[in-house]
């Protein structure tokens, strides 16, 4: 079965967990709104590659249906992309980079420009997980997710 919705309540309340240590409440609710159009273009994402494989099984192939999903794919990928350089910009906007100096601190540079990338692994991780546990499948899978 393909998920047709997601709660993403669970997911959101665990970012805003990690960024609650960090940044002000303004903050925070800056970066959900970037984590939020990331999480629903990986859902989008999700439901058209599903879709294209679910297709792909059948005896009939309807290749228009498979081009038109593949380039859905590839459209909420922009949205993805500039998802993660929103919240990477965001947040390198409230810690600046002060030149010739290393930071000892999380909010350094090569930090800042993964955090963007960590919220999208978390995203499609979550997204596997409630497909997982939907569709029943084996325990271990949950759990590695």
């Amino acid at each position: 079965m393909i998920l047709e919705e997601l709660d993403f309540s669970k997911f959101y309340k665990g970012v805003f967990n990690i960024f609650v240590n960090y940044f002000s409440y303004n903050q925070i609710h800056e970066l959900l709104g970037y984590v939020e159009v990331l999480a629903d273009a990986n859902f989008r994402c999700y439901k058209a590659n599903m879709i294209v494989i679910a297709e792909r099984k059948e005896g009939m192939v309807d290749n228009k249906l498979i081009a038109d999903l593949e380039w859905v794919a590839r459209s909420v990928g922009e949205y993805r992309v500039s998802s993660k350089a929103r919240i990477n910009k965001t947040i390198s906007r409230f810690f600046p980079a002060k030149e010739n100096v290393i930071s000892e601190t999380w909010a350094n540079d090569d930090v800042v420009y993964s955090v963007g990338e960590m919220m999208d692994r978390l995203s499609i991780e979550y997204i596997k997980r409630e497909d997982f546990s939907k569709n029943n499948r084996p325990k271990h899978m949950i759990n590695a997710s």
